[in-house]
């Protein structure tokens, strides 16, 4: 009993040892840290095989577009940009292959791969777009091969359009078009790993209306329309149109409208000229000012897919003997003010705010070049001014 009762009291006495808050926290933060190497090298695992798996299925179907093409002495798909497979754009591409691939793969998230064509060469091309946001590509003629980003601003330039390249941070750039002579039309490259499109089209203004000395007073030039939004590329190549501003006009004549500018399908409408002398206003994006009857001009501009449009009515003409014609219509808004002009909408997509679409009215001389402001109306004798030229301007983050 003594020696049972002596190991007892030995137990009790003993000190079991235990971690300490400190070393349960390192602990801790040890296996996290090795958690955190897990995770990482899994996840670099897996978009290595995706990206293996994009490169193997651009592979196989530059076989069978071959093994088509070899056959038939054509290509199965001529059109310029397409998506390729289940819920893609390509019109014939998946009908044609069938005999050599029964189905076209997607890209391992689910998406489309692309397909190209150019008639000049002729040539096909395949585009996917791998993890670390590269394009991985094939050619017909070149073959495979990785594709970084280049800016393709300055490359649009033409004797009818001047294209500026504005560099906004270390990954963004804006791409601003203006008006230099003829149609104004040139066309602009997407710019490789770029998938989402910030946009601003603004039509030419419309010129001021001309109206009688003392009698007749005319309208103010209507501003450009505006289209603003955000576009998803689905091709790599658009054509790019800067309207001009609406030519200038003499006494009792009425203004002429701007011309239209467009990126792709989207088009902002020019503004109406002014009436002048007696007349109605023109038409055009925000249309014209009013003629002496007491008129407003008509907006026509409308939202274009994901692109808002704004444009409204020009203003009235004066009342005699004030020689003035109403405000142009502005994108900012519908006014009966006949002496003071459309307001204009700011947009900041260059990096810095800026006002575009500025209606015309009375006195001063009102063109700014690449803003579609309305040309103003003079005073006596009454001259209509020429309108602003518009814009076509594009923002896009890239690598």
């Amino acid at each position: 009993m003594k020696k049972v009762s002596r190991f007892f009291r030995k137990f009790q006495n003993h000190k079991v040892s235990a971690f300490t808050l400190i070393e349960l926290l390192v602990v801790i933060a040890i296996v996290g840290i090795l958690s955190g190497f897990i995770f990482v090298s899994m996840n670099g695992a897996v978009q290595f095989t995706k990206d293996a798996k994009r490169k193997s299925d651009l592979a196989m179907i530059s076989k069978a577009i071959l093994a088509y093409t070899a056959e038939n002495n054509t290509y199965p798909e001529n059109t310029a940009f397409c998506t390729m497979g289940d819920g893609g754009t390509c019109p014939n591409l998946s009908a044609n292959l069938a005999p050599y691939l029964n189905t076209i793969p997607l890209d391992p998230n689910g998406t489309n791969y692309i397909y190209t064509y150019t008639s000049a060469t002729p040539k096909f091309g395949l585009q996917s777009t791998l993890s670390n946001n590269t394009i991985y590509q094939f050619d017909s003629i070149s073959g495979f091969s990785i594709l970084s980003y280049t800016s393709t601003c300055a490359a649009a330039t033409n004797a009818q359009v001047q294209c500026t390249s504005i560099t906004i941070s270390a990954s963004e750039e804006a791409c601003k078009c203006t008006y230099l002579s003829g149609a104004g039309t040139t066309s602009w490259t997407v710019p490789n790993n770029v998938t989402q499109l910030q946009v601003l089209i603004v039509g030419g203004g419309g010129s001021g209306g001309g109206g009688s000395p003392g009698l007749r007073p005319s309208g103010g030039g209507g501003a450009g329309g505006i289209l603003y939004g955000t576009l998803l590329p689905t091709y790599r190549q658009l054509t790019v149109i800067v309207g001009n501003g609406g030519a200038a006009v003499g006494n009792a004549t009425t203004g002429n409208n701007g011309g239209n500018s467009s990126f792709g399908s989207h088009i902002a409408y020019g503004g109406g000229g002014g009436a002048g002398d007696n007349t109605n206003a023109n038409n055009g994006g925000s249309g014209g000012g009013g003629g002496y009857n007491g008129s407003y001009g008509l907006a026509t501009q409308t939202n274009s897919g994901t692109l808002t449009g704004y444009g409204n009515r020009g203003g009235r003409n004066g009342v005699p003997p004030v020689s003035y014609g109403g405000p142009g219509g502005s994108s900012g808004g519908v006014s009966d003010d006949r002496s003071a002009p459309g307001t204009g909408l700011s947009f900041s997509i260059t990096g810095s705010s800026a006002t575009y679409a500025v209606g015309g009215y009375q006195a001063a001389q009102n063109t700014q070049p690449g803003t579609g402001n309305g040309g103003n109306n003079g005073p006596d004798p009454v001259y209509g001014y020429e309108g602003s030229s518009g814009v076509v301007i594009i923002r896009y983050t890239h690598p």
